[in-house]
């Protein structure tokens, strides 16, 4: 790539620029799925208080990475440091693939790690297990 602007001239050689990834540990998500669809939740933030809001955002993706049809139903369940379901929505994925979770903690609320899930929830047909794929993510309240 050769770039110019007035007296001033530069070059750079992509050759140059080759990245050695041999020894590296590199992984990912193969580009070809297996299964039907794979979503991703996150929070806006890691720690929360009690008396805090947690947002929590969802992304589902289909085996092409496209959003999926319009009004997909999905289960978010969010699980408390014992093991037990502090809050169960049914959501609607909107156009984009995506669903969100507004989850306030009350002022006494119990501290510790909250595990949130999500997965795909029959609608008018039955559905096979492999588009059962769940999203998770993790946060704490302390």
């Amino acid at each position: 790539m050769i770039a110019s602007q007035g007296a001033d001239f530069t070059y750079l050689k992509f050759s140059d620029l080759k990245t050695n990834v041999e020894d590296a540990k590199v992984y990912g998500v193969s580009y070809q799925m297996k299964q039907a669809y794979r979503a991703a939740i996150y929070s806006d933030r890691g720690v929360y208080r009690p008396g805090d809001s947690a947002h929590l955002v969802g992304i589902i993706r289909d085996k092409n990475n496209l959003a999926p049809s319009v009004n997909m139903p999905i289960e978010v369940k969010v699980i408390d440091p014992r093991g037990k379901v502090m809050k169960k929505r049914k959501l609607i994925a909107n156009v984009a693939g995506m669903v969100n979770l507004d989850l306030p903690f009350p002022a006494f609320a119990q501290t510790g790690s909250k595990r949130c899930s999500g997965e795909r929830t029959p609608s008018l047909r039955t559905i096979s297990r492999s588009e059962r794929q769940p999203g998770r993510t993790t946060f704490r309240s302390e």
